[in-house]
């Protein structure tokens, strides 16, 4: 047994010394990490630098491991599984049995009445101008409620009558939560539809839809469209809303000879031609129809022409009107 010993010790000290001469060993503590993966391997690891030798081991006896471990783990999962699908498959066949028997009422409010389902939290996003206590009442929420017994599509379409809702997504997080997701409309500009003298102030988005109307207590701070007639009206002027839009859009973009909020108002006319007109001036824009990039172009060159100072005070002041369909590329401007 000794000599055994002595045999194994001197075969791993003459293989450390000639390694380490070579320079693929180290040290001592080295040379007994190899010599222990030796053993447990069976076989050599692969001779190299000690970085790669010790990465060679290491990954080996991980495979080693996690092989163990992943042929346990999937053995567990196929037990789970096969449960789980047997169980599925009981209740499945019993609730098919109760319902031809004319029990399904039954199971299903017994199910129903089940606290586990029970709502305990209703999760609200993206509701900027809706309060959360009008958006359950209107959707006729409780905590007493099951989460089995909500229609979620019903829910959806109930939420989106109301006027600042554009669109709104029901999700049921199992078990006992539910998921509101609110897109409100966002307002654009004000349009006055009607006739007068019943015409009454709407908010209008982007995209011409009309959604909410204002009273003394909203924002106002917006530019009105006129003379477009009643709602119906409005759906036959379909071109015409969005050449206003195309012009509201480049004003959005503030540019200092003609800001955002500059614009006060944009006036149809019976013949269906936009009349523009400003906050800071009294003066009539007569836009035309069609070319708004050209014209909107040709309209901030002009304002800023005139605008600028002649002695003490600027051209801009004297204007009566400025028409930009008076020539294709050309404008005319009238003083007072």
């Amino acid at each position: 047994m000794m000599l055994t010993r002595l045999n194994k010790w001197l075969d791993e000290n003459v293989f450390y010394k000639k390694n380490k001469r070579n320079g693929f060993i180290r040290s001592v503590e080295e040379h007994r990490f190899y010599c222990k993966a030796s053993r447990l391997t069976g076989e050599q690891p692969k001779l190299g630098k000690i970085s790669s030798l010790c990465r060679d081991i290491k990954k080996w006896y991980r495979r080693k491991t996690m092989l163990r471990y992943d042929k346990r783990f999937i053995q567990q999962m196929k037990r789970g599984v096969m449960k789980a699908v047997a169980t599925a498959g009981c209740v499945a066949a019993v609730t098919i049995v109760l319902f031809a028997a004319g029990a399904g009422e039954r199971l299903l409010a017994f199910v129903e009445g089940i606290e586990y389902f029970h709502l305990s939290h209703i999760s609200i996003t993206g509701a900027k101008r809706v309060e959360r206590a009008e958006l359950k009442e209107l959707a006729g929420l409780d905590f007493s409620r099951s989460l089995l017994g909500i229609d979620t599509e019903e829910l959806e379409s109930k939420l989106e009558k109301h006027d600042w809702i554009k669109r709104a997504t029901v999700t049921r997080k199992w078990p006992d939560v539910l998921q509101l997701e609110i897109e409100e409309f966002e307002p654009y500009a004000l349009v006055s539809l009607g006739e007068s003298p019943e015409q009454q102030l709407f908010y209008i988005d982007e995209k011409g839809v009309v959604f909410h109307s204002i009273d003394d207590e909203h924002d106002r701070d917006l530019p009105v469209i006129t003379g477009l007639g009643s709602k119906d009206e409005l759906k036959d002027k379909k071109k015409l809303v969005k050449e206003i839009f195309q012009f509201l859009k480049r004003v959005k973009r503030n540019n200092p000879r003609l800001p955002a909020r500059s614009v006060s108002e944009i006036h149809v006319t019976d013949d269906d031609q936009l009349v523009v007109f400003l906050v800071e001036y009294p003066f009539p824009i007569f836009f035309g129809r069609g070319d708004v990039r050209d014209k909107y172009s040709m309209l901030l060159r002009i304002l800023g022409k005139l605008k600028k100072k002649q002695g003490r005070e600027s051209m801009i002041t004297k204007i009566g009107s400025i028409h930009m369909d008076y020539q294709k590329n050309k404008v005319l401007v009238l003083k007072n």
